[in-house]
């Protein structure tokens, strides 16, 4: 089976699925796919793809593998949900070696604050707010969200310093929004702007940037385990 032949039936059926109350068969993925419906079912066999009970973790699978066969990610990341985009980038960053938390809630000074996704390796912590709009970010509104994001990076950063009992490690802390369309800038007051293409190189090196907001914070070792899977409140 050709890369190109697999990567148009896991589309199709990331489109197809994408539309609600929608009836999607093997029959409906092989047409929209352009080939036979034999090879539309090997396909969807061989990555374990149920139509009768499609559940979000199979699209975002099959999303992350489309990418890895080289298909474009701003184009597939269309079809996802907001939720799905989320998960897709926190199963990215898992996949490179970083520890990840979802939605993560917190109060500092009396003030409640959201990250979508936490990423960390042994000295970073990436700090993802995921925005699924179908426009390009620009101007006024796109340095209101990096200004944001940077808020929700340094509260972040004090709640950890006060929940956390010695100063064991240095860790840098880094804002950054992840889009689907390629912003007007690519760094705004410090935050990179992250077009879902170019996302597994940031991974890779953009920690690296002189340019980018590090906010400096001495924890513990086990600062992430304290955040993880929890729902914490910090009282002043």
């Amino acid at each position: 089976m050709n890369k190109t032949t697999t990567i148009n039936v896991l589309l199709s059926f990331l489109k197809l699925t994408s539309q609600e109350n929608t009836a999607v068969d093997v029959s409906t993925v092989a047409e929209h796919a352009n080939v036979p419906r034999d090879v539309s079912y090997e396909i969807l066999q061989r990555y374990g793809l149920e139509l009768n009970n499609v559940v979000p973790s199979y699209r975002v699978r099959v999303m992350l593998e489309i990418v890895k066969l080289g298909y474009d990610a701003e184009r597939a990341a269309r079809y996802l949900h907001w939720r799905e985009l989320e998960e897709y980038v926190s199963e990215l960053t898992i996949r490179y070696g970083f520890r990840a938390i979802k939605n993560l809630r917190y109060k500092l000074d009396k003030r409640r604050y959201e990250v979508d996704i936490i990423a960390s390796s042994d000295s970073y912590a990436f700090i993802f707010d995921c925005k699924r709009w179908k426009k390009r970010l620009s101007g006024k509104v796109l340095l209101e969200i990096a200004t944001k994001q940077a808020e929700r990076a340094y509260a972040l950063g004090r709640f950890i310093s006060r929940v956390t009992e010695v100063e064991e490690t240095e860790v840098r802390i880094i804002p950054a929004v992840l889009t689907i369309y390629e912003p007007a800038s690519r760094i705004v007051e410090g935050t990179p702007i992250i077009p879902i293409y170019t996302l597994s190189s940031f991974l890779e090196e953009g920690a690296y940037s002189d340019e980018l907001l590090n906010i400096r914070i001495k924890t513990d070792n086990n600062w992430f385990e304290k955040l993880k899977g929890k729902q914490l409140r910090l009282i002043s």
